[in-house]
């Protein structure tokens, strides 16, 4: 008679001689330190031995979810750093510097202002690539002839750095606008218990307390036992600190993953150890067991689309829950079955199955919208459907990466329209400036056209001949008719 001693046979007051206690193998404790001394080593009261296959390991692995990088004017100026921009800057203010006081000595230049305010507009009219030769050799003409050399050199000095930025700008801002933007985020689990964003992990496990996290109470309580206490930067005290650090700011949180999805969209608590709440908005850290890591991030991007940031650093963080039991005849049934379970892979589905009836379970509570969405995301994972791979650059640029882009652009034709009309409006203040000295000394009854044979000829046939070497007849492109 076999029976395992969860069985009623334990509850049986007379020892029977028939009955041969036979325990089954166990699945489910942690092997952490107080396992390992209380069934493992060899002073343990109680002495059971691991099963080889089906052990089920628990590597931490971390991630970072931030809210997904929206197309701004700061993305105009990313393609270049910081540094890059400074040094534009000083080579643009160089260059006009140096170009208005090398032609400072033109005579075609009426004054300073005047003179550097063309350097001005000729030195972006080539960042723009919007240069005119016309335009160029006027406003570099008449100078010496060491002047001429200096100018030449500085000139296409600016015309290559302009070539080069350009075209590197140019690229690298298509890549920025069709591709999906980088996001700039920490690098390091060291650097993020460093920072202010919350750290969460969802892993538990059962004591007599309750659910308490794997990670807080079990894995990284058995890590500090073996180091010892140290205010040293480097070594086992560097690691101390961290590890204490670290402990102090993880944050564990319980629920269904959906729920917490939920909570995490609509801006609300979520139910932490001993039935507190914690705030848990993005950007946030989770450091958690891969499995449930990836449950997690399933349950909040299935109500939100954050950017999920993965990092493949290796953590100190691991455990293991073998199978376990007494060494008697069973032992190699047990091991042979759970050994071709492994090696065929219906273990692992199993663990899969296991994981997304769980999750589905979770559903139940959720609302008749959110439950159909959560149903056949887990009818797909079910299915294995594979999206199809599609790179980033190959798809269509969206409004919203381009709207910004031709916001730019609206406002530098708002500017030359500005500028237009100022142009125009001072072409006209001149022109009546010449007309109302003209009608000054003329007859105002007379028509005269601005054409150097008829003024003079009207000019004469009023009697007014010396009047007429006033008129500046060198300009023929000037033809008013009143």
């Amino acid at each position: 008679m076999l029976k395992s001693e969860h069985d009623e046979m334990v509850k049986l007051k007379k020892f029977d001689p028939r009955v041969l206690p036979v325990p089954l193998p166990l699945w489910g404790h942690l092997a952490n330190r107080a396992y390992n001394e209380l069934y493992i080593i060899k002073r343990s009261p109680v002495k059971w031995d691991w099963y080889v296959h089906g052990i089920t390991f628990l590597p931490f692995e971390f991630l970072i979810l931030t809210p997904m990088s929206s197309y701004s004017f700061e993305t105009l100026v990313m393609p270049f750093d910081a540094w890059i921009w400074t040094a534009t800057l000083i080579s643009f203010g160089a260059t006009v510097a140096i170009l208005t006081v090398l032609t400072a000595s033109s005579h075609l230049k009426g004054s300073l202002f005047k003179n550097f305010w063309d350097k001005v507009f000729w030195t972006i009219s080539v960042i723009f690539d919007q240069t005119d030769t016309e335009f160029t050799s006027v406003e570099f003409k008449s100078t010496s002839g060491s002047v001429t050399r200096m100018l030449q050199v500085w000139i296409a000095i600016w015309y290559f750095i302009t070539f080069f930025l350009g075209m590197v700008y140019k690229g690298s801002l298509f890549s920025w606008l069709t591709a999906t933007l980088p996001l700039t985020v920490p690098t390091s689990l060291e650097s993020l218990v460093d920072s202010d964003w919350p750290i969460v992990t969802i892993t538990a496990g059962k004591t007599e307390l309750g659910a308490t996290s794997i990670l807080k109470f079990s894995i990284i309580p058995d890590l500090l036992y073996g180091i010892k206490p140290s205010t040293e930067l480097t070594g086992e005290g560097k690691m101390y600190n961290f590890l204490t650090k670290l402990n102090n700011k993880v944050e564990f949180i319980t629920g269904n993953v959906f729920e917490i999805g939920l909570n995490v969209t609509e801006n609300r608590r979520v139910q932490s150890f001993s039935n507190s709440t914690v705030k848990f908005n993005l950007p946030c850290v989770i450091l958690d067991e891969v499995s449930k890591l990836n449950a997690l991030v399933g349950g909040i991007t299935m109500f939100t689309n954050p950017a999920i940031v993965r990092n493949h650093e290796m953590t100190p963080f691991i455990s293991r829950v073998p199978w376990h039991g007494e060494r008697n005849f069973l032992y190699p049934l047990f091991a042979r079955g759970l050994g071709q379970l492994v090696q065929s892979g219906i273990f692992s589905k199993w663990d899969q199955f296991d994981q997304i009836s769980e999750q589905l379970g979770g559903a139940r509570g959720l609302n008749k919208t959110h439950k159909g969405i959560v149903t056949k995301s887990r009818y797909n994972m079910v299915r294995e459907v594979k999206k199809k791979i599609q790179f980033a650059e190959a798809s269509a640029v969206s409004i919203s990466a381009m709207k910004y882009a031709f916001s730019f652009c609206a406002m530098i034709l708002c500017l030359g329209l500005v500028a237009f009309v100022g142009e125009v409006y001072n072409f006209g203040n001149v022109a009546n400036n010449f007309a109302n000295n003209f009608a000054s000394w003329r007859n105002p009854t007379d028509i005269v056209y601005f054409n150097r044979d008829e003024v003079r000829q009207k000019l004469g046939d009023t009697g007014r001949k010396g009047r007429a070497d006033k008129v500046d007849f060198d300009v023929p492109q000037f033809r008013f008719v009143w």
